[in-house]
């Protein structure tokens, strides 16, 4: 579990740093000063602090998103329907 856990947070750190290096090289310079800005932000945090904003805002994201996604479904079942 720990390896896995570790393994997973490498590949989607990669995946974020590859992303901002590019947003930070791209010639339109807002999306590069938006990108610097994040990326220079993220370096003066503390690393805890990251991690709390990250799981207790994810969570609170998730919350708010599935707010949408509520429906109360019903469902009807007919036992006869499939007998012949």
């Amino acid at each position: 579990m720990t390896v896995g856990l570790a393994v997973c947070a490498l590949v989607i750190g990669l995946v974020l740093a590859m992303l901002f290096a590019v947003l930070e090289s791209v010639k339109w310079r807002p999306v590069a000063w938006l990108a610097t800005g994040i990326v220079t932000i993220l370096r003066g945090l503390p690393e805890i602090l990251v991690v709390l904003f990250i799981y207790f805002g994810s969570s609170q994201l998730l919350l708010t998103l599935s707010d949408g996604f509520t429906h109360p479904a019903r469902v009807h079942a007919d036992p006869g329907a499939d007998a012949d």
